[in-house]
């Protein structure tokens, strides 16, 4: 396909790891024909995602910290080796079950390797998977636990 001076922005789902097209046209302002048809501009929340962080709940997303690389004390989501595990919670549930102050516009948390044991019950345990499926990317494989 040839370049073109216009593209549809795309970006990467924090959540579960999905390409999706935020519906944003982007244009080289010298009208230089250098884009692809989509152009993959950094990290977002999909509709689903983006729909349940409204509905209140914050996704736990497990990390593994020992393969993955804080910069100045943060880890950021080009830099989480993720497990292939994510959680839905309830902000309120989480606000009492854990103590760290969680912000009203905090869509998702990074976990450690071992906390999904401590909130899942143990029926959900015994279906999960020993090694999580790991997408290409490296990030987490689509489908979420809901947990209320």
């Amino acid at each position: 396909m040839s370049k073109s001076y216009v593209t549809m922005e795309s970006k990467v789902c924090m959540t579960c790891g999905c390409e999706y097209t935020t519906g944003t046209i982007l244009m080289d302002t010298r009208m230089r024909d250098r884009f692809e048809r989509d152009t993959l501009t950094g990290w977002g929340l999909c509709d689903q995602h983006a729909q349940a962080a409204k509905e209140g709940l914050v996704a736990l997303i497990e990390v593994d910290p020992s393969k993955s690389t804080p910069r100045g004390g943060k880890l950021m989501p080009d830099d989480a080796y993720r497990t292939g595990r994510v959680v839905l919670v309830k902000r309120d549930v989480l606000r009492k079950a854990v103590n760290v102050n969680v912000p009203d516009d905090c869509p998702f948390m990074f976990i450690d390797i071992g906390a999904f044991n401590k909130m899942l019950p143990p029926e959900d345990l015994a279906n999960a998977p020993e090694e999580p499926e790991r997408s290409t990317a490296g990030n987490v494989a689509p489908g979420s636990t809901r947990v209320s």
